[in-house]
């Protein structure tokens, strides 16, 4: 009984020890995948400096949205009804006055063929939010300039957007689609650079980002080299001791 006990044992310990190798390796590849991400995007920022483009001039759809993400556009309409909406977030290194827990104010605006596009007007801390100027003029048409992002998608970690307040947690089109009772057929939304007022503070699209990936992922191969190492030498010792 105690033979059997000893071979579930190590059944079990060499399941385990398996089990951990493996995730520390998938660990490392998906931060070799995410520095493969970041390299991407910090070469996507560099379009920030490119001149502003007429957006009536092109056509972005789903197919070419990476070649035209962060590139600066202008776009003539007007804004829809006052519809307003709001992304909660945590502005840290604002280039503005305002910055730490608060919300982006997206409102919907009408461009030719009556097509709509989310435009993110800016950043309001949550002591303002109930002091801030709306976008009520829905009948001037405006010229506004800002650069192209992409909508996000919620995962299992994202709360819940508060439909009845229009409060969302992320850029998620079809939430802002139900907040705004309207079908949203761009695969984009825009970031206002217009810095003119103070509130929205826009002209805060986030173009800094930290690329420490490949060092998270020597550190988890590192580990994944560790564990194997350390068990291939137990089983070398454990045999030795039998003889």
């Amino acid at each position: 009984m105690k033979y059997r006990m000893s071979k579930l044992k190590l059944l079990t310990l060499n399941l385990l020890v398996i089990f951990t190798f493996v995730i520390l390796l998938c660990l490392g590849s998906w931060q070799l995948d995410r520095k493969a991400q970041k390299a991407e995007l910090l070469e996507q920022i560099k379009r920030t400096s490119y001149e502003t483009i007429l957006l009536d001039n092109i056509e972005i759809t789903a197919e070419n949205l990476n070649d035209w993400l962060y590139k600066k556009v202008n776009i003539e309409g007007k804004y829809m009804n006052g519809l307003e909406a709001r992304v909660f977030a945590n502005l840290s290194n604002p280039r503005g006055e305002f910055g730490g827990a608060g919300y982006w104010i997206l409102n919907p605006f009408i461009v030719k063929d009556n097509d709509v596009l989310i435009v993110n007007r800016g950043f309001v801390p949550q002591t303002n939010i109930s002091n801030y100027p709306k976008y009520n003029d829905t009948t001037s048409n405006v010229s506004i300039e800002g650069y192209i992002k992409r909508y996000e998608k919620n995962n299992i970690f994202t709360p819940e957007a508060n439909f009845k307040e229009k409060v969302a947690y992320l850029f998620n089109k079809e939430d802002l689609s139900k907040f705004f009772g309207i079908e949203i057929k761009t695969v984009f939304y825009i970031d206002l650079i217009d810095t003119s007022i103070n509130l929205p503070q826009s002209n805060e699209t986030k173009l800094t980002f930290s690329d420490n990936h490949l060092s998270y992922a020597i550190t988890w191969y590192s580990l994944a080299t560790v564990l194997l190492f350390i068990y291939l030498y137990s089983i070398i010792k454990s045999r030795r001791e039998i003889r």
